[in-house]
Formats: structure tokens, sequence, C-alpha cells
């Protein structure tokens, strides 16, 4: 088997690999009890997110949102809105291509997993500030820059958990967000960029 095959085997194994977390994140499937690991049964008295509260978001303080904390959010929000954006428009110059159209609808779980804070906790869920998005010569090209965004991605979040740490449904909404795009979103890009 050539290297390009066995390359695409594990960008098709990644990509059902980030379509199941994803799924299984929105589904608030990490049970307890009834639900079991993955289960998105009875988990506790919830949905089968091992919390009982029914949200999938994880416990909530109570306490209002700082200014700092919805800003965080807010640019979250308009991080996720972007690689959405992004990755549609690649898919609109490419074709239905691995791994961007699994991890779009991967994008359209985060952009969800947000705006449930924003309802939570009452705020007006903000719409997609005007952007422009990219066009590439290459599927490789557009795959680097996925990886590079990506790495963006999980940096920025890496400084928003900081700001939101006294809130721990944030806290687990932004760690999931972080790691899809560290863990699950980087490896499948970089797979597709090495195929050149």
């Amino acid at each position: 088997m050539n290297k390009k095959w066995l390359l695409a085997i594990v960008i098709v194994v990644l990509v059902v690999a980030v379509v199941g977390a994803g799924a299984a994140y929105a589904q608030g499937g990490r049970g307890k009890g009834n639900g079991g690991a993955g289960g998105g049964g009875n988990g506790g008295g919830g949905n089968g997110n091992g919390l009982g509260d029914g949200t999938g978001l994880g416990l909530s303080t109570g306490l209002p949102l700082t200014d700092e904390a919805i800003e965080a959010l807010e640019a979250g929000l308009q991080d996720e809105y972007h690689a959405y954006a992004t990755y549609g428009a690649i898919i609109d110059q490419f074709g239905a291509v691995a791994p961007f159209t699994t991890i779009q609808y991967s994008e359209s779980q985060h952009i969800q997993a947000l705006v449930r804070i924003f309802e939570r906790y009452g705020l007006d869920v903000p719409e997609a500030e005007p952007m422009t998005v990219p066009t590439f010569d290459t599927l490789a090209d557009a795959c680097a820059a996925g990886a590079a965004a990506e790495i963006a991605n999980f940096d920025l979040y890496d400084e928003w958990l900081e700001t939101v740490s006294d809130y721990p449904d944030l806290v687990r909404v932004f760690t999931a967000l972080r790691n899809a795009s560290e863990f699950n979103h980087l490896p499948a890009f970089e797979a597709c960029a090495a195929l050149g």
C-alpha cells in the first residue's frame, strides 16, 4: 500500500473520530450512572452528561458573568463563526472534501455549545461579524492554513480559560472546544497537508 493511500486511511479514521467526539459532546455523552461513558442515558438524573443539570454544560455557580468573561465568550463565538465560514468557503472551492466537511460540522457543534452558555446567562447571542474568508491554490495549502488556525484557536482558549476560571460551566465548554482543536482538528489538518 503506498503512503498516500495509508495517509488517506488515517485521515478517514481521524474524521470519523472527530464526528464521533463532536456528536458525543453535543449529546452530553459523558455519562455516569445509567448513562455510562459516552452514554446519553440517564447520567445521574440528567441527559447523560453525568452532571444531572440537563444542559450538558456542567454546573453553574449562579454568579453573573464578569465583563471579561463575557468578552472571552463573545471572542470564542466569533472565532468559531470564522472557522465555520472559512471551512465552508474551502468546501465551496474544493468540493465536499475531508477533513473540512467533518470539521465544519464540528465547528457548528462548538457554536451551539457557546450559544447554550449565552442562553444560560440570559445574554443576547451575537451574530457573526463581517469577515473575509481566504481562498487557496491547493487543498494542501488549505489544510496547512487549517492547522495553523487550529493552533491559534487552542492558544486563545488557553488564555480565555484563565479569564473564566471562576465559572465551571465555561471552563468545561472552553476546555472541550480547546481540546477538540488540538487533539482532533489539528491532527486531521496536518495529515491532509502532508498529502501535498
